[in-house]
């Protein structure tokens, strides 16, 4: 076996890697340090979720008490949307202002005898389902003059029209809802009362088909979250997508295609460091084996190129090793610099120079095989069915020269045998 070779290589990921992970242990210590990070941001997600509903349903109590009350709240200004301490700031402000409001209507009941009132007030003071909350309602309706003759009836239409929100939703009703449905039941007359049924029956309807949408929405997030890689290259897109699932930004077309380009880039560069690491792989195992090399590039597998390697005892002669990544194979010939005045007839030299080099490529590649960077022979010629490459002066690098013309014990060719 001699001659130019075309070898078709596969590199071994699991082999590869675990070569790498036994000489780069900060690894470990990188993921680990992503991990705690990744911790952290699930408990600031989780404290700002709460606290936005706890905001949520301070803003649905006070708006409950002063509809009641028939008395103006003061509401604080509105927080921004990540802002975690102004968030429950602002939900500290909203009760305070529901008690000092449900206080003053206390008062003026109070001062009035209305015993009827001061109840549907006390039932709306805290958080209700939507039958409790249509009772206060109907209490309240009794309780003023020109109200409905009969709120009860209603109570039963809006009960039902209710009873289609998605069960979620069943003790937290939006604002809007409730004011409509306090609206429908002290409606002074059934035409308008009417109205704001099919008004309450639409609004609904379309609660449910947003809490429908926010559902797949959450579902597709979750899909897009477990397709990542757990890598650094896609961790930006990744908090993105863990603010689309805290409800704190919506799932756009854009951040689709990012986590599409996030995921590709992180695979291209995967297949970029395994071609690295094949390199490297083929540099090390060259050295190991007592080969000189000009220097095996870490690009090598990824762009493609061309290296040289020789030994000391075969003189002037190398091993020239192109490699094209698109086809996955490694053409290796021997070639020797032209030099003035050398013998006509170099077959023999070139025979031995073939013999010795392809003498120690089974070694060769058994070796790169267990580092991860398996080789199978697709092409060869017998010895002496191709003359040695002859390049012209300067092509061999010279660095590479220097050290074989430099080794204080080289063998002639011709005296050769096998590494």
């Amino acid at each position: 076996m001699s001659g130019p070779k075309t070898l078709e290589y596969h590199i071994l990921d699991d082999v590869l890697a675990q070569i790498e992970r036994e000489r780069e242990g900060s690894r470990l210590a990188e993921a680990e340090r992503r991990e705690y990070e990744r911790r952290l941001q699930e408990g600031e997600r989780k404290r700002l979720a709460a606290a936005r509903a706890a905001a949520e349903e301070a803003e649905r109590r006070l708006a409950r008490i002063a509809r009641m009350a028939g008395k103006p709240a003061v509401l604080p200004a509105a927080p921004k949307r990540d802002d975690i301490a102004a968030i429950e700031a602002y939900a500290r402000a909203l009760s305070a202002e529901a008690a000092r409001v449900e206080a003053s209507a206390r008062a003026a009941l109070a001062q009035a005898a209305d015993a009827l009132g001061a109840q549907a007030l006390q039932q709306l003071a805290a958080p209700k389902s939507a039958a409790e909350l249509l009772d206060a309602y109907c209490a309240q309706a009794r309780a003023q003059r020109g109200a409905a003759e009969a709120p009860e009836a209603r109570r039963e239409r809006a009960l039902r029209i209710l009873g289609r929100l998605a069960a979620q939703a069943a003790n937290s009703l939006p604002p809007d809802l409730e004011a409509l449905m306090a609206e429908m039941i002290a409606a002074p007359g059934e035409a308008r009362a009417e109205a704001l049924e099919l008004e309450l029956r639409l609004r609904v309807q379309r609660f449910n088909d947003e809490r429908a949408r926010r559902e797949r929405e959450l579902a597709e997030t979750d899909a897009l979250l477990a397709s990542l890689a757990d890598a650094a290259a896609t961790d930006a897109v990744r908090q993105d997508l863990e603010l689309v699932r805290a409800g704190m930004a919506p799932l756009t077309d854009a951040l689709r295609a990012r986590v599409r380009d996030a995921q590709a880039a992180f695979e291209a560069q995967l297949a970029e460091e395994r071609r690295e690491r094949a390199a490297r792989a083929l540099d090390a195992t060259l050295h190991d084996l007592g080969y000189a090399t000009d220097g095996i590039d870490n690009t090598l597998f990824v762009e493609g190129g061309v290296a040289h390697f020789n030994k000391a005892e075969w003189g002037d002669y190398y091993v020239r090793l192109r490699v094209d990544p698109g086809e996955h194979t490694v053409n290796v010939n021997m070639v020797r610099e032209r030099k003035e005045g050398e013998a006509a007839d170099l077959r023999a030299a070139d025979q031995a120079a073939e013999t010795s080099w392809c003498d120690g490529l089974p070694r060769l590649m058994q070796t790169l095989a267990a580092r991860g960077l398996e080789m199978k022979l697709q092409r060869h010629l017998a010895a002496g069915a191709a003359p040695v490459q002859v390049v012209e002066a300067g092509a061999i690098p010279a660095a590479l020269r220097a050290r074989i013309e430099t080794a204080t014990s080289a063998p002639k060719a011709r005296s050769m045998g096998p590494p």
